[in-house]
């Protein structure tokens, strides 16, 4: 058994305790003399959470700025920024030891007057995380049920409002926990997605209950983000016996959840001389249950529950709860991520489970064993659900796994930044407006320019009209008709000029929160200043660890880093993404265009020729709709006329080179029919006359009345 001992202090790692200090370690829990050791004191670390932030540590912000009050606070893993707006005073420990006071105040800029806000700190939460806080009240007249002003946090753009209700009781530790897929909402005050909150904000806020009272105030133990119930609990049972000298719980080596495998399970207490004692019913344990000598075999769905006993004073710690489900038939696995895929792709399934049967569906359905059985791999035809489980004869089925595919995208993606609109005539745009290419996919949105310390200075963005190049700073793309590039896009190919060496980076835009954000950026690439474009081919995979397991489901974006002082401009004339280093390094035919506007609506029929700036280039078109290419439409060999509304589609191709784009002309032609000529003038005429109605156009058909 691994028992630590906290009550005896082995080591100093200060010479600026006092003596007096030393003495009062003999009576205070160990936590008192750490929030006193200033800088020296790392911070607890979570027992249950996934993502906990202690309040031990507090320090005055050493910089102003806009906010009105704020401190430092060790985090789970680095010291993290906490803003109060009401934080009218604070201690570097309250008289506990541990923890900060909030004390209502003038109004938070972003949370309120008992708001909280918490920079630099954001965890991914999901539809099933709860949010906890640990706290408890000084002088409140305001008791019992209190509900807060609303907290809007504007996730990824994404606004989400959280009202919470805390038992408010003075001078008792409690705990507030809230599912967060139970009770976030939108503006409409419907219930939403957990996942934007608060993920993705370099701050985010929480609206506290108001206390009533003169001098009333919370003393914040913790705040963090727990996966079940049975983990809130856990965790504030353990800090308050932690912080009453008593007891401490015996907590399980694995975390409670659903696996695959058999787990082996060790039990711990930090209670010097403690002894452990567990049940697996579900019943709590005492001193006359199992007591714990040796590692535990999980080997199926089972509620653990623990607890640390002392001889020596006879008392228990609080009881732990872990629920483990097992489900020793493994869930099958696919070798393709999902999302949009190139042309010609299969997706494989695959078990680790011996003698397992795969039964699979493509349609989104759930499959069971009467579904087919898996024995080849499924190609991915377009958008598709592909479901699959495992099925043994003695064992449960396995869970469902499920991978989802957007459709089928190009294996080469260009964006040649000719043909653009959007912004003012003259072609200026603001940093925020959009330019889309025409009868393309892709936008491109100004950003700005960066030096080595994330200032620099941000420019508008502007079109080069003599160059047909996009002259930007920074920008990102977005899909309009055909596609994002993705992992399976391994090589992009850039075709840029910059009087200054700068440096290129580039990734996707899912900012899921911090940690995804940066880990999906590439390495910095120099680009060479170069007067003339230049073009050069990058290995995606080779400057991102990340980019292969990219999807194409968000955003992506190029930046330009510069140190200089002075700002400069980067000119890209084109971006292209290829599956392929040949396609990468191949010159693209030019993309074909046409001799008749489409901007028109024409009364006569019309003939439209097709051209490519590429010498030899080969036109093919369709008129049904389809995509045309070598194998597929009419080889163009002279004027097209269209006297009907036509989409007329057009590929040029060369050999030795890479396929234009697909490009569309939408042509509205209504021909007028003629005026009807009847062979007899209107008059009056003696006897019966013969009367012939002609029409000069062909194929007219004529209708008369007589009446």
């Amino acid at each position: 058994m691994k028992n630590k001992i906290l009550k005896e202090i082995e080591t100093m790692k200060t010479k600026r305790i006092l003596c007096l200090c030393l003495i009062a370690c003999l009576v205070l829990p160990l936590m008192s003399l750490c929030a006193f050791a200033d800088d020296d004191f790392a911070g607890r670390e979570a027992k249950f959470g996934s993502y906990v932030m202690f309040f031990d540590n507090v320090r005055e912000n050493p910089n102003d700025d806009e906010f009105s009050k704020m401190i430092y606070t060790s985090g789970t893993t680095d010291y993290k920024l906490f803003t109060a707006g009401g934080l009218e005073r604070y201690k570097p420990a309250t008289e506990e030891g541990y923890g900060v006071e909030l004390h209502g105040a003038d109004a938070d800029p972003y949370s309120g007057k008992w708001g909280l806000n918490l920079r630099d700190w954001s965890y991914n939460a999901s539809t099933d995380s709860y949010f906890s806080i640990h706290y408890r009240v000084k002088n409140a007249t305001n008791t019992g049920s209190v509900t807060s002003a609303d907290t809007c946090n504007n996730g990824n753009n994404k606004p989400v409002h959280l009202k919470i209700t805390m038992d408010i009781q003075n001078d008792v530790w409690k705990t507030y926990s809230v599912k967060l897929g139970d009770h976030l909402v939108d503006n409409d005050g419907n219930k939403t997605s957990a996942e934007c909150w608060p993920a993705g904000n370099d701050f985010w806020g929480l609206a506290l209950p108001a206390l009533e009272g003169e001098g009333a105030y919370y003393v914040i133990d913790y705040i963090g983000f727990f996966d079940s119930e049975e983990a809130v609990a856990n965790e504030a049972a353990y800090w308050e016996a932690f912080h009453a000298n008593g007891v401490l719980p015996a907590t399980a080596s694995v975390k409670a959840g659903f696996y695959e495998t058999a787990q082996t399970v060790e039990l711990t207490t930090e209670t010097s001389g403690a002894e452990i004692y567990y049940t697996l019913d579900g019943r709590n344990p005492t001193k006359t249950s199992n007591r714990y000598s040796e590692a535990l075999a999980i080997k199926k769905s089972v509620t653990l529950k623990t607890v640390a006993y002392d001889p020596a004073t006879d008392k228990y710690s609080p009881v732990c709860t872990y629920s483990y489900e097992l489900n020793l038939n493994a869930t099958p696995k696919f070798s393709l991520k999902g999302g949009v895929v190139t042309p010609g792709k299969s997706v494989t399934i695959t078990t680790t489970t011996a003698d397992a049967v795969i039964h699979y569906t493509t349609d989104g359905s759930t499959p069971t064993a009467e579904s087919p059985v898996y024995s080849t791999p499924i190609p991915i035809t377009g958008k598709m659900t592909v479901k699959a489980i495992g099925v043994k004869a003695g064992e449960a089925n396995s869970a469902v796994a499920t991978v989802e595919f957007g459709g089928i995208v190009s294996s080469d993606i260009y964006w040649s930044f000719g043909g653009l609109v959007g912004g003012s005539a003259d072609g200026t745009l603001s940093e925020t407006q959009g330019v889309y290419h025409t009868d393309r996919f892709g936008a491109v949105f100004g950003g700005g320019i960066y030096n080595d310390e994330f200032g620099g200075v941000v420019r508008p963005v502007s079109k080069d009209v003599a160059e047909n190049a996009i002259r930007i700073e920074s920008f990102y793309f977005v899909d309009k008709n055909e596609g994002m590039p993705n992992g399976y896009h391994r090589y992009m190919t850039l075709t840029y000029k910059c009087p200054v060496s700068v440096q290129l980076e580039y990734h996707p835009n899912h900012y899921v929160d911090d940690a995804a954000r940066d880990a999906s950026r590439s390495q910095k690439i120099p680009l060479e200043a170069s007067e003339s474009y230049k073009t050069i081919v990058i290995d995606l995979w080779e400057n991102s660890e990340t980019w292969k397991d990219w999807v194409g489901d968000s955003n992506f974006t190029l930046q330009f880093f510069y140190d200089g002082a002075e700002p400069t401009t980067v000119s890209i004339l084109e971006v292209s993404f290829h599956e392929s280093e040949e396609n990468a390094k191949k010159s693209k035919v030019a993309d074909p265009n046409t001799s008749v506007s489409t901007s028109e609506k024409y009364t006569e029929e019309i003939s439209v020729e097709l051209k490519s700036a590429t010498e030899g280039a080969k036109l093919y078109y369709t008129t049904d709709g389809s995509a045309p290419s070598a194998t597929n439409g009419t080889l163009y060999s002279g004027a097209i006329t269209i006297s009907q509304d036509t989409v007329l589609k057009v590929i040029a191709v060369k050999d030795g080179y890479m396929d234009s784009s697909v490009m569309t002309f939408d042509y509205k032609v209504t021909l007028t029919v003629a005026q009807p000529n009847p062979s007899l003038a209107g008059g009056k005429y003696e006897g019966n006359q013969t009367v012939t109605i002609t029409c000069a156009t062909e194929g007219a058909k004529l209708y008369y009345t007589l009446d």
